[in-house]
């Protein structure tokens, strides 16, 4: 896989982008990643044809669209992370491809990796011990709270929490 596919070093590259810009804080800022990087979003329950989310191109203008059941306060944590997946979807060039699982992990590794960096962590003064605390920090949902945890964390020991 070349650098250009790698979901967690196409991620770093836009943490890289936000710190240049000052922008890089808790939880990171998707807007300003989406504007940074040309990706325009709308909220468009027609378009998202019964799922969360989805990404295109047209005109030359990039474009990811949001599902309107998600986009409100209550839901910021997933409203957070379909967007992070959906710029995941085109910094990964997957607009044009073909739907697959092995695309669709892709870009919830480039979410994760997004919304829950390792660089942020590394300065922060305690131990996450538990999805919670993940999930309300970093603003992502539970269920990406622990995958994170499970899957791509260094943390995953029985230290903390047992994944399943």
């Amino acid at each position: 896989m070349s650098n250009d596919q790698d979901p967690f070093y196409v991620a770093q590259q836009c943490l890289d982008m936000l710190a240049e810009h000052g922008a890089l804080t808790l939880p990171v800022d998707v807007a300003k990643v989406a504007e940074l990087c040309g990706i325009k979003f709308i909220v468009d329950s027609v378009l998202c044809d019964g799922k969360y989310g989805m990404s295109f191109v047209l005109d030359d203008v990039r474009y990811a669209a949001i599902s309107p059941i998600i986009n409100t306060p209550l839901q910021l944590p997933l409203l957070r992370w379909c967007a992070a997946h959906e710029i995941g979807h085109h910094l990964l060039g997957h607009v044009s491809s073909p739907w697959s699982d092995e695309l669709e992990k892709q870009a919830d590794m480039f979410a994760a990796a997004l919304l829950i960096p390792q660089c942020l962590i590394d300065n922060i003064a305690f131990s996450c011990t538990d999805i919670f605390r993940i999930a309300r920090l970093f603003c992502v949902p539970l269920p990406a709270a622990h995958d994170w945890m499970c899957e791509f964390s260094e943390w995953n020991s029985e230290d903390y929490i047992v994944c399943s």
